[in-house]
């Protein structure tokens, strides 16, 4: 129910859609930094108005995953992004 965990996952496709990927843990670090900054308010906003729908569903679910559709806050992820595969 928490919303940075969809803060995270936000977070993670926009570093994940950076092109060029980031070649090392620096540049991960700093295209994090960069992603967190650019979190805009209505985002945040987005995901405190779908809080009342949510809970509900977790209410109908009677606490069970609630990812099914309709259900889960949606972000408007890139298509095609791939995993991060940065080495250490």
């Amino acid at each position: 129910m928490n919303i940075i965990e969809h803060l995270w996952d936000h977070l993670k496709w926009k570093v994940q859609a950076r092109d060029p990927a980031p070649k090392n843990l620096d540049e991960l670090w700093a295209a994090i930094v960069e992603e967190w900054y650019r979190i805009d308010v209505a985002t945040v906003h987005r995901l405190y108005s779908s809080s009342p729908r949510r809970a509900l569903a977790l209410k109908k679910a009677k606490g069970a995953n609630t990812n099914s559709e309709g259900t889960r806050f949606e972000m408007n992820l890139p298509p095609g992004s791939k995993e991060w595969g940065i080495q250490g």
